[in-house]
C-alpha cells in the first residue's frame, strides 16, 4: 500500500506499507480484549515475516528498492555510473 513520495536529485523515490501492517493495525484498532489483540498479532506478525521473506527473494536483484523487516518497502532511485 503505498504511502508516500518524495523527489531528491537522482528521481523520484516512494515508501509503502505491508498489507498485512495494515490489517494487523485495523485489527487491534477493533480488539476489545487483550486475547483479540494478541491473536491478531501472532496472525499478523506470521503474514509480515511471509511478507518479508517474499519480498526480498523477489527484489533481490533490484538495487533500488529496500524491503525494512517491520513491513514497510522503501523504493529509492539508484545511482548509475556515467556513460562515455
Amino acid at each position: 500500500m503505498p504511502i508516500g513520495s518524495f523527489d531528491i536529485e537522482l528521481g523520484f523515490g516512494s515508501v509503502s506499507i505491508a498489507e498485512p501492517l495494515v490489517a494487523f493495525a485495523r485489527s487491534l484498532s477493533w480488539a476489545n480484549e487483550t486475547e483479540e489483540a494478541a491473536e491478531a498479532l501472532h496472525r499478523y506478525d506470521l503474514a509480515l515475516d511471509q511478507w518479508t521473506s517474499a519480498r526480498q527473494e523477489w527484489k533481490a536483484e533490484d538495487r533500488e528498492t529496500v524491503i525494512l523487516p517491520f513491513g514497510v518497502e522503501v523504493r529509492v532511485p539508484h545511482r548509475r555510473e556515467f556513460e562515455v
